[in-house]
């Protein structure tokens, strides 16, 4: 195909050669990765590669470390994970107890969604539903932090059982 559309011979020599001929690959008996410290990692470097190890070098300071976080947390979202919460209702003394490792926004977000779609497994939902009413989610109210889940459930379960006004199951 090269001869048809002639190449020169010496170039076709070449690519033939270079086809012909696998390239040898060195034999390696492990990867290392250094972290790069200018003048130290090139040293230790070479003594590895002298024995056979492939090394990579890693930056101990990245271009995304330099910068600082631009975004600054919202003041209201602060204290608000790790939380179990209290919604209440707005015409009567209705009070549902939740709780929550991500963000107490997030979660409020998911209870209207759930008030939209008529999620009949939320109490919240079926109270609101039935006795059409609305809850109160512009005041929830955090009643206690707690960063581990199972002390995080127990403390909900105790704040529903404490009230007689919680909807939550016992």
């Amino acid at each position: 195909m090269l001869r048809e559309n002639n190449y020169p011979s010496r170039f076709i020599n070449e690519c033939e050669r270079a086809l012909s001929t696998k390239p040898t690959k060195p034999t390696t008996y492990g990867f290392v990765v250094l972290p790069y410290v200018k003048g130290v990692s090139e040293r230790i470097g070479h003594l590895l590669k002298q024995q056979s190890l492939q090394v990579s070098y890693k930056p101990q300071r990245t271009i995304n470390s330099l910068f600082p976080r631009l975004k600054q947390q919202d003041e209201t979202d602060s204290p608000s994970s790790g939380v179990v919460y209290r919604i209440n209702c707005s015409q009567c003394e209705f009070v549902y107890y939740g709780q929550t490792e991500r963000s107490l926004n997030m979660q409020v977000s998911e209870h209207k969604k759930a008030l939209l779609m008529f999620d009949h497994n939320s109490k919240l939902v079926c109270h609101v539903h039935k006795c059409h009413h609305h809850m109160d989610s512009e005041n929830v109210e955090v009643v206690g932090h707690e960063a581990h889940y199972h002390q995080r459930l127990f403390l909900e379960a105790w704040m529903s059982v404490k009230d007689p006004n919680a909807g939550n199951d016992p």
